[in-house]
């Protein structure tokens, strides 16, 4: 468990959900899905300190996960904990410790705060699993994770920014638009470029498109980053013994991550976007698009 920790730096639609899932597959990693620091913020709407969360998931007690989970009052408690579950921790381990985190004083006023906790809960899971590595998506600043572990590896996901906009358009409840979601894109791999560029931890951008169609040359280079060999089960990730498959909670993605490997959703844009929308996302990103092969 002394390992240094792994974190997916994720982008919506990226496919950062399949990437998690295929490492996951290996014996010696553990890696949770999306449990956010931005659901314990006490200052967000029907966020809560650390001690409230724990009255409310001792109040919602109920020997079924399902209605405990459901029983559960704040909305971003309940989703914090069904983001957990998908990862493989039951509702009595994040109570159990969220308990230990505040007997040794932890809250959630801070960022720092609240990350030390999530990583308590990545470890959990780690050992749960009998693992040697833990990790998982971090929906936080990449610098703040890099200063917390000097070590810890970094993955990041580029998927064709067109395909992206079109997956967010169509799928869920982004609540976006041309215009926003290539910014999003932009600033997303500035910041990539700017992180790779002044940290000396280990870094590594994953390629959708690439993963889709060299799933094993990609997943050798991210083993080979991480310091471990490669097993061929992750990549038949879909075959195995999936947490996310069993506890999806709604998951936007745990369909397609059943059916295994598919490569129907690339290159989605030129049927799902109008000339008009892939104009004005192409005057955005032109030289992005370019410059990671995108655009020829």
């Amino acid at each position: 468990m002394n390992n240094p920790p792994i974190f997916l730096i994720p982008l919506k639609r990226t496919g950062g959900t399949l990437f998690v899932s295929m490492l996951g597959c290996h014996s010696k990693l553990t890696l949770s899905y999306e449990i956010y620091e931005e659901h314990l913020r006490p200052e967000r709407k029907n966020g809560v300190s650390a001690i409230e969360m724990k009255k409310i998931l001792e109040n919602s007690y109920d020997t079924k996960p399902l209605k405990w989970l459901k029983g559960i009052e704040s909305g971003s408690i309940r989703s914090f904990t069904a983001c957990a579950r998908r990862g493989g921790l039951e509702i009595v381990d994040v109570l159990d410790t969220l308990k230990s985190f505040i007997c040794h004083g932890g809250n959630f006023i801070t960022v720092d705060g609240r990350l030390s906790y999530i990583d308590l809960l990545m470890r959990k899971a780690s050992i749960k699993f009998n693992t040697e590595y833990w990790g998982g998506k971090a929906k936080v600043d990449s610098k703040i994770l890099q200063s917390r572990h000097p070590n810890a590896v970094f993955f990041f996901m580029l998927r064709d920014g067109r395909d992206v906009l079109a997956s967010q358009l169509i799928n869920g409840n982004f609540n976006t638009n041309v215009l926003k979601s290539a910014i999003e894109w932009r600033n997303y791999l500035v910041k990539f470029k700017e992180f790779k560029s002044n940290v000396n931890s280990k870094v590594m951008l994953v390629k959708y498109e690439e993963l889709v169609a060299y799933p094993e040359k990609t997943l050798r280079q991210a083993f080979k980053l991480i310091g471990i060999p490669f097993e061929a089960t992750t990549l038949n990730y879909q075959k195995q013994d999936l947490t996310l498959l069993k506890n999806p909670h709604g998951h936007l993605s745990h369909k397609s991550i059943s059916e295994g490997l598919q490569d129907r959703s690339i290159g989605r844009y030129k049927k799902d976007l109008s000339k008009e929308q892939i104009q004005e996302y192409e005057t955005v990103n032109i030289d992005l698009l370019t410059e990671y092969g995108y655009i020829k």
